[in-house]
């Protein structure tokens, strides 16, 4: 039984050795940010809207929706006081109204 301990023991040590011996000295260095700038810019398209998560467009109309369930408009860059769409959604953890697609022939 005292060998088994030993023989452990001496495996155990040989392999930490090597572990260490294996792993890099130096980590890998951290890339510098980019501190170009670019010509994009953000706009804000409207505002007092809940939580809104995903856009499409149609012609002259944004089609916006919130989290909870509304579909909003924005047309001619002013956002509609009534929501197009309201739809019971599951508004928990990770659900919701999480995305929208206008079909090409809407009007």
């Amino acid at each position: 039984m005292d060998k088994r301990i030993r023989i452990a023991g001496i495996a155990a040590a040989i392999i930490f050795a090597v572990l260490i011996w294996v792993s890099p000295s130096n980590p890998p260095p951290i890339p510098e940010p980019i501190t170009e700038y670019s010509n994009e810019s953000v706009q804000i398209l409207a505002t007092n809207l809940e939580k809104p998560w995903a856009i499409d467009f149609a012609d002259d109309k944004i089609f916006v929706t919130e989290k909870a369930g509304l579909v909003r408009v924005i047309e001619s860059g002013v956002l509609l006081d009534d929501p197009l769409a309201t739809l019971r959604v599951a508004n928990v953890f990770g659900g919701g109204l999480l995305g929208i697609a206008v079909h090409p022939a809407f009007d």
